[in-house]
């Protein structure tokens, strides 16, 4: 039997959940959330950043240790929550501190060993959360830079028929899927491969990805098209055709991601819903720059104002850790946990 607790909260752009699997039972106090404490919100000089290991910028979280030696930080990590060009304000606080949550648990049967803590459930909360005021400032210099900057179509020209991540999250990210889009749904695989990680009883869908050989081994895709999106961010698809547009473990190689999102919601029925699922396992020299610089929640973070900035409503982020690793994966040995699971989602606007 595992134990399934999810905590809840709601941020201006979102409802957020992060799920822990755990064969512990909770007990007050192993997950509450701090209370909020203005002494640990003070007004730094700027120049006690060291903006040579990151760039300081308005809603960002950054590890105490950027600060000089100088500096006596209260706490490990802080959120930027102002800046006036002399002075920026930090904020010492745990980012749900002061808001309110819900904890839900739920004993289920679950094919997979449960190997989580409750604690697990406050490291990341609310770092995927922007500030009530405005969205958080994720720009860098060059930040869809790649360190191989060569053409695409050599680079995935020849197949690599591998899984992505370990077949516990692959099973996570298809039940996911297979509680937000139904069997008759008409579906697109956004920089498909050679397995789409969607629910069996998925009955259309069609895949557009960058390898004709993968896609053509792919059983559930009906259809395929090979399309370069970082040369053509336009899909090459009429209005309104899709009830649901998926992107798997992908969003990271796009160098042109919000002139693609926006044209999902072009290709997507009113009312059609976008799934955004990624893990901390990704190619290297193809990710974009700011993404290998970003703590894995602030990149739910960033994926959660880009859907809001292509239009998409009815909001939702979702962490899940927890379970064992599957014994297949490289890392079994090394790694007893399973690749985290982050999960954005949205639906277009019903006119």
């Amino acid at each position: 039997m595992a134990i399934h607790y999810t905590l809840s909260y709601t941020s201006r752009l979102a409802r957020h959940r992060h799920i822990i699997w755990t064969a512990d039972l909770y007990s007050p106090g192993q997950a509450s959330v701090p209370d909020f404490k203005n002494a640990l919100v003070l007004n730094i000089p700027e120049s006690s950043f060291n903006q040579h290991m990151a760039p300081l910028k308005y809603g960002r979280f950054y590890p105490a240790q950027i600060l000089r030696s100088s500096m006596n930080p209260p706490a490990g990590l802080f959120r930027v929550t102002g800046i006036d060009g002399r002075e920026f304000t930090a904020d010492f606080n745990h980012p749900l501190a002061g808001k309110d949550i819900t904890l839900e648990e739920v004993s289920l049967q679950s094919e997979h060993t449960p190997v989580g803590n409750p604690p697990m459930l406050l490291e990341w909360a609310g770092i995927d959360s922007p500030l009530n005021d405005r969205d958080t400032d994720f720009s860098i210099p060059h930040a869809f830079d790649r360190t191989d900057s060569s053409d695409d179509e050599i680079f995935y020209g020849k197949p690599r028929k591998v899984i992505h991540v370990d077949h516990t999250c692959v099973s996570r990210i298809s039940a996911l899927y297979g509680e937000l889009i139904t069997p008759q749904d008409s579906v697109l695989d956004l920089m498909s491969s050679w397995r789409s990680h969607l629910p069996a009883q998925a009955q259309t869908v069609s895949g557009l990805g960058m390898n004709a050989g993968e896609m053509e081994d792919n059983p559930q895709l009906r259809t395929h098209v090979v399309h370069n999106l970082n040369r053509s961010p336009h899909l090459p698809f009429n209005d309104s055709v899709f009830d649901a547009v998926v992107n798997t473990v992908s969003i990271e190689y796009l160098t042109e991601p919000h002139q693609v999102f926006a044209d999902v919601r072009r290709v997507l029925k009113p009312g059609g819903l976008v799934v955004i699922t990624f893990s901390s396992r990704y190619f290297p020299p193809k990710a974009v720059r700011f993404w290998t610089e970003l703590h894995p929640a602030e990149r739910l973070g960033w994926v959660l104002q880009l859907l809001h900035g292509a239009g998409f409503s009815d909001l939702h982020c979702q962490v899940e850790r927890g379970l064992r690793r599957s014994p297949d994966d490289r890392y079994a040995g090394e790694v007893e946990e399973m690749d985290p699971l982050f999960a954005v989602w949205g639906k277009t606007i019903i006119i």
